[in-house]
């Protein structure tokens, strides 16, 4: 019999405590600065929110009692297989409905009692390794690194009261591996890093947890099935402390790897950012995109921002946000696909322009479409369904344009804002990994600005500052980065980058080097699990690739103190 496909919505919840009653799971969480902002994290992967102190947990140091930003979270949709369980999924979490929980998940099941947030300073690091330097070992062991949650720590559970999942499919916390034996183990010197090819880069501050999707025991037992092991979410955020880089230095990087540990293919992934505004007072917003940096940004709609309820407003000098998509979903080929739509939501829209509350509706946000399908269009609030005007991203030009498209031209009543933002669509197969990278910033008003031109400095620190190339700079030593960011700077001599080939490859691959040069080769999943790691020379160029699944994959180049990342296709 065949089976007509099918759409999963999710039950909603009233509030937040009915939510983690029914779930019987308390998340945990933490406040991450370092530099200019603070920003609370949950365990079950919400932004700007702890348990202890509620939503609106994102401030500038300049002013703690004022918040940024009420709450975030990822959303995704996805048509799930090619059999007659084929249908879609959509995950839409809300403050009051989410539909992720603390803990890991592989194919061989789930680990919910893995709640927590960890969270790393530079100091602590910058200790360790000085205390490693002296003698190759640890005489002052220090606790934020003996119980980070990297693979194999065999000081885990001493710190926790339960170890870690011995026979765990995938990475977990990211860290620096000295001896590369792939174990964590802090007596070796091993140490948290960023999950890229950034050796030279260690954050002010680290935080890593991880996350994923909630049983459902309402839905079709096929359905449920495929929701019961669908996504496992591992977040690491990061902060920089950047004295020549203002944007820098006000700035959250959040990093998601997204696994799929079911035994299901996703094809049209979506994947998205979700960000209820909240600019002082949360009820007298505005909110724009700027297409060509792939960002969007809060702001305040009224030049005058007034305390309302529990919330201090900054009266006439109110800060704005900006969220910008750094890196998206990469596609098989291994480029990235960028920023597919953005849509905003107010809070007074009439249903069908409000955010999505039932499956359908999700992944048509996704998508950068109304509730019921309807792409946006140009002009007014992005809704008319019988204009051709259709565009990826609302309200797209600066507020201080006066012939542009904005809330601000608009003359819109200003009030709550949600947004959503998407990179895709792509393929995840089963047990495969990909990953996107966030940036949160606070500008804050250093000038009694209005709010027209608070969002032009927005626009100016976005054309100061490229995040992508920042970060992917930091893989080449010779980068000089801001102070007191780098762990050292040395003088490189010029040497061309080793020619591979061939790319896609089969069963190997050849490293083309000069006389006399030696190169250091590694091979990592896109997830950043390391998988090979060869030391080659003139004489010997040859890596192995038999046994290895066809896929993309990164490959890392290190040689007379430079360094290079290539992307590989195995057939």
């Amino acid at each position: 019999m065949k089976i007509l496909p099918f759409l999963i919505y999710l039950t909603l919840f009233n509030t937040l405590g009915q939510l983690l009653a029914q779930s019987g799971v308390s998340p945990q969480g933490a406040v991450i600065g370092g530099n200019e902002i603070r920003a609370g994290i949950s365990s079950n992967g919400l932004l700007f929110w702890t348990p202890a102190d509620g939503p609106g947990q994102f401030f500038h140091q300049s002013q703690p009692a004022i918040s940024n930003a009420q709450w975030a979270h990822i959303w995704a949709a996805a048509q799930v297989g090619e059999t007659e369980t084929q249908g879609n999924v959509a995950l839409s979490p809300q403050q009051d409905q989410l539909d992720f929980q603390a803990g890991l998940r592989d194919q061989k099941g789930s680990h919910p009692e893995f709640n927590g947030v960890w969270l790393v300073r530079r100091a602590d690091i910058e200790a360790h390794l000085a205390d490693f330097a002296d003698n190759q070992k640890i005489d002052q062991p220090r606790a934020a690194l003996w119980s980070w949650p990297g693979y194999g720590n065999p000081h885990f559970q001493k710190y926790h009261g339960y170890s870690l999942p011995q026979d765990f499919e995938g990475p977990l916390a990211p860290f620096f591996d000295q001896n590369q034996d792939r174990i964590y183990n802090p007596e070796d010197g091993d140490y948290p890093y960023l999950p890229y090819d950034t050796e030279n880069l260690i954050p002010e501050e680290i935080l890593w947890t991880s996350f994923m999707t909630k049983p459902f025991s309402h839905l079709p037992y096929f359905a449920k099935n495929w929701l019961g092991t669908a996504l496992q979410v591992q977040l690491t955020a990061f902060t920089l402390a950047c004295s020549e880089d203002r944007l820098l230095n006000r700035t959250l990087f959040v990093d998601y790897l997204i696994h799929n540990p079911s035994d299901l293919p996703l094809d049209s992934l979506f994947l998205g950012m979700f960000m209820e505004s909240g600019i002082g007072c949360p009820e007298d917003d505005y909110t724009g995109t700027a297409p060509e940096h792939r960002a969007f940004y809060t702001y305040n709609g009224r030049v005058e921002d007034l305390d309302c309820g529990d919330w201090a407003g900054y009266g006439n000098q109110s800060s704005s946000v900006s969220v910008q998509l750094v890196r998206g979903l990469l596609d098989a080929e291994g480029r990235d696909l960028g920023n597919h739509s953005t849509i905003a939501f107010a809070g007074d829209a009439p249903y069908t322009q409000r955010v999505a509350n039932h499956g359908p509706a999700v992944m048509h946000n996704l998508k950068g479409h109304w509730n019921e399908g309807l792409p946006m269009t140009y002009g007014d609030n992005g809704y008319n369904p019988t204009s051709i005007s259709t565009v990826k991203h609302l309200y797209s030009n600066r507020p201080s344009q006066t012939t542009g498209w904005s809330e601000w031209q608009e003359n819109n009543t200003p009030g709550k804002r949600q947004v959503l933002s998407s990179t895709g669509p792509n393929h995840l197969s089963s047990g495969a990994y990909n990953r996107m990278l966030w940036a949160f910033t606070i500008h804050p008003n250093e000038y009694e600005l209005s709010p027209a031109q608070q969002v032009d400095q927005v626009y100016e620190g976005y054309e100061e500052s490229n995040f992508h190339d920042f970060l992917l700079a930091f893989g080449e030593p010779q980068h000089q980065g801001c102070s007191p960011i780098m762990v050292a700077q040395q003088e490189i001599p010029a040497i061309a980058a080793p020619l591979v080939s061939p790319n896609p490859a089969d069963d190997y691959i050849q490293i083309h080097l000069a006389e006399g040069q030696e190169v250091e080769v590694e091979l990592y999943y896109l997830s950043g699990q390391k998988i090979l790691a060869q030391r080659l020379s003139d004489a010997n160029q040859r890596v192995d690739l038999q046994g290895l699944k066809p896929g993309l994959y990164l490959l890392h180049l290190r040689s007379q103190g430079r360094a290079w990342t290539k992307k590989l296709m195995i057939r």
